[in-house]
């Protein structure tokens, strides 16, 4: 146990701080500083209270986030239809030539990853940047490193294409005399 003082107080530093510990040491304190009034707390606790409307504004970003997240992934899957609906006389005409179900998810998935590959790096570099400026007000700064941006933009490019391999496979599977008769 080590004892420091300040002109704010008493500071005291434990190893093991269990409930009983600190119920001994506001006994203790008490007993040397009588007349005034004591109130022992754990600067873990202090710590929390600090950073409580940090922590809820932190919160609040994720939940929007995972919000955002599944717009876009609804949003998604509307530009996927749309692009089928335009193309289906093409995904047709391709499987009367030959064409496996692979090359067809491929040739889609190629087009979607091309549109989004922009906007994912847009949206992590503008991630980088602020989250850098907000973590400027912390003392003790730990910024995510590049491999976890990378990871980021691998999960979401993963996630668009799992979302565009959902929705063209079963175009893709059809009878295409059913998309050439439609047109």
């Amino acid at each position: 146990m080590e004892i420091e003082t300040c002109g704010e107080g008493v500071y005291i530093r434990t190893y093991d701080l269990t409930p009983e510990v600190l119920n001994i040491l506001q006994e203790k304190i008490a007993a040397l500083y009588p007349t005034q009034e004591i109130r022992v707390r754990s600067q873990e606790a202090s710590n929390r209270d600090t950073y409580k409307s940090i922590r809820t504004f932190r919160d609040s970003v994720i939940l929007s986030a995972i919000a955002i997240l599944l717009i876009t992934i609804v949003g998604l899957f509307g530009y996927v239809n749309d692009e089928i609906r335009h193309r289906s006389k093409e995904i047709a005409i391709r499987k009367v030539n030959g064409a496996e179900t692979s090359d067809i998810l491929r040739l889609l998935s190629v087009d979607v990853i091309w549109t989004a590959l922009p906007a994912t790096l847009t949206g992590i570099i503008l991630s980088y940047f602020i989250g850098k400026q907000w973590m400027e007000q912390f003392y003790d700064q730990r910024l995510p490193d590049v491999i976890t941006y990378l990871g980021l933009i691998l999960f979401i490019l993963l996630l668009i294409t799992g979302v565009v391999v959902l929705k063209v496979y079963r175009v893709a599977r059809e009878n295409p005399v059913e998309s050439i008769k439609s047109e």
